[in-house]
Formats: structure tokens, C-alpha cells, sequence
């Protein structure tokens, strides 16, 4: 049986059974679509929600520790040009994604913040310690250097900030936080 709440934090606590956990302690939801899970590799205490799709029938599909990937992203490794065969995609640590948001891009840094419904591009490659904001839509190719947030300007320009250092660890520690968090929710269930 499957059942709900959202804590006095915000996190939304859906049963233990509605999740298959690995012994690295990562908790991925039965509703997420994961074709040929071999070639899906999950390091460790991340955590996967419902309604995301990975697409490891495509090509190999690696992510760090301590990654939220949120309801309804899909992670879709983008073709190689010229070829009928497709570019890996690898998520570092410490990452976490938002809801709705498309991932074709070749690869994402650790320590990123994706907003929700952005859209990486074919074989964008996203360095470490990068925060991209809710609905940037970054094209084939782009190359984002670490240290640096995007944001939307209007509706098709794009803004560049650089983030300071401490950048690395206010994502590391939100990413341990949540995943910490989450786990709480799941024993409040039980």
C-alpha cells in the first residue's frame, strides 16, 4: 500500500514500498521507467522519484553519490553526429536535478543545481559547482564552465554569473541534507 505526507521541511515522504532500495543505499521509485538497467551505474545514497525515465538502452548512464533526480526528469544520452550510436552520459556527486527537466547532455559536474524543467542540450557538458536555473534551455554542444550560474534573460537570452568557491560545499552539504531528510520521511512512514 502506498501512502504520502509532506513534512514540517517540504519533503514529500511517499512509502518505503514505493521505492526499491539498493544495498548503497540508494532509494529509486517503482514508477521510474529505467530501460537496460545494466548499463545504469548508481554509486551510492541517491534518490531517484517517480515518473523519470533513463534511457540506458541507449548508451551507459553514470551517476556520483548523493544525486536527487526529481520527478519526471529524463536522462537521454544525445546520438553522436554522423553515427547510430550515442554519447554516455555521467551526473558527478552531490548533483541534483529538477523536476521536468530533459538531460541529453554528455555529462553533468558534481556539485551542480539543475532547476526544474531546463533542457541540456545534445552533448552539452556542464562542469563542476554550476547552478542553471528553472527553465534555461541550453542548446547542442554548450560547454558551461564550472563556477557559474545561468539564468533566463527574456525569453531566449541567457545570463552567465560567476559563483564564488563556497559554492562546492553549500551544494554538498544540500544534497546530503535532502538525502538525509528524505530518509527521515521514510522512517516517520514505517
Amino acid at each position: 500500500m502506498e501512502s504520502s505526507s509532506t513534512d514540517e521541511s517540504g519533503t514529500a515522504a511517499v512509502a518505503v514500498d514505493s521505492y526499491i532500495k539498493t544495498n548503497t543505499g540508494n532509494f529509486v521509485s517503482r514508477k521510474t521507467e529505467i530501460s537496460e538497467a545494466k548499463n545504469v551505474e548508481i554509486k551510492g545514497k541517491s534518490w531517484i522519484q517517480e515518473n523519470v525515465v533513463i534511457r540506458g538502452d541507449l548508451a551507459k548512464i553514470r551517476m556520483g553519490r548523493y544525486c536527487k533526480i526529481s520527478d519526471g526528469v529524463v536522462l537521454e544520452p544525445a546520438p553522436i553526429v554522423g553515427s547510430d550510436q550515442h554519447v554516455p552520459v555521467s551526473i558527478g556527486s552531490h548533483t541534483m536535478i529538477g523536476a521536468g527537466t530533459k538531460v541529453h547532455a554528455a555529462a553533468v559536474g558534481s556539485y551542480c543545481w539543475i532547476g526544474p524543467n531546463v533542457k541540456l542540450g545534445p552533448r552539452a557538458i556542464i562542469k563542476d559547482a554550476c547552478v542553471i536555473e528553472e527553465g534555461v534551455v541550453l542548446g547542442d554542444d554548450v560547454v558551461i564552465p564550472p563556477f557559474t550560474r545561468v539564468s533566463k534573460r527574456g525569453k531566449s537570452l541567457l545570463q552567465m554569473m560567476d559563483l564564488p568557491p563556497a559554492t562546492i560545499q553549500l551544494l554538498q552539504e544540500e544534497s546530503m541534507e535532502t538525502y538525509q531528510e528524505f530518509l527521515a520521511a521514510q522512517r516517520r512512514l514505517q
